[in-house]
């Protein structure tokens, strides 16, 4: 009888050890997966703030493109219905170039917003890669 019972004590004491071992890988792994979480969530806030700047500069760019494509048009519109060197704005020809401008501005704009998009899903395939390899880059530096 004294055998079943020290036999039951080491039982016991080994699944309370394997139950502390359990807890423990459990807190590890939930540790890890919220660090990878963290970690995917600041990419995400760096990535969008990287978009957002990118995207303010390029519609900066975009719109000095629309005004010195409007001017170049309205200078050819001026020059087919005016005299040689001598360029008018009227009205009508203002609603004009703006329609014709517009047309061109938005699909530019489609066109680039197309290409910033498939960007983006490209990062999003791999976000994990890259941001364990800019995290790898951030502490060396």
């Amino acid at each position: 009888m004294l055998h079943y019972e020290e036999q039951a004590k080491a039982n016991a004491t080994f699944f309370k050890k394997m139950k502390d071992l359990k807890q423990t890988v459990e807190d590890s792994t939930k540790l890890g997966v919220d660090w990878i979480r963290r970690m995917v969530t600041i990419w995400r806030d760096r990535t969008k703030a990287n978009m957002d700047a990118c995207s303010a500069t390029m519609w900066t760019q975009w719109s000095q493109q629309a005004v010195e494509l409007q001017i170049l048009q309205a200078d050819a519109e001026n020059k087919k219905k005016a005299d040689v060197n001598l360029y008018k704005m009227d009205e009508a020809s203002i609603v004009t170039i703006r329609e014709e401008v517009s047309d061109d501005f938005f699909s530019l704009v489609e066109s680039h917003l197309e290409v910033i998009c498939k960007l983006v899903e490209r990062l999003d395939d791999n976000k994990l890669g890259t941001q364990l390899q800019f995290e790898r880059y951030e502490r060396e530096r």
